[in-house]
């Protein structure tokens, strides 16, 4: 540990907290991908490959923001986004289309209260951007 007084306070004027992000995605080199990619840029990542993980996890472990797939099993990221919101945290969601049409799911998310929708495959500057600022949008 470190051992010093005031001057580490001086040296640190600003407490670097890190946010932890919380990724559902069931596909497992999709999910490794956008992971890296979110670890490289200085987050904390926990990986779920479900919905109902993702409701799980969000409700015991202290987690900034939910990115999370339309399209997956047990739960899809419809039904995930209600259950997240309901416990404060901000959700994205992403789609790359199935059942219905992606973007009908991506507008439906919308007006449910997710804080973006991305279309996949999710371009990593939109999607550090619209982390960050859906990280904004919330007091830290």
């Amino acid at each position: 540990g470190w051992r010093c007084g005031r001057r580490c306070v001086a040296a640190f004027p600003h407490e670097v907290i890190v946010r932890t992000l919380l990724l559902a995605e069931d596909d497992g080199l999709v999910r490794r991908v956008l992971s890296r990619m979110l670890q490289s840029a200085g987050y904390r990542v926990l990986e779920v490959t479900n919905g109902k993980d993702a409701v799980r996890t969000a409700s015991s472990e202290p987690v900034d923001l939910v990115i999370s797939d339309v399209i997956m099993p047990e739960m899809d990221g419809i039904e995930l986004l209600k259950d997240v919101l309901a416990l404060d945290v901000p959700v994205i969601l992403m789609s790359g289309g199935g059942r219905i049409d992606a973007e009908l799911y991506l507008r439906m998310a919308s007006m449910l209260g997710a804080a973006a929708v991305l279309q996949k495959p999710v371009d990593p500057a939109t999607l550090l951007q619209t982390v960050a600022s859906a990280l904004d949008d919330q007091p830290a």
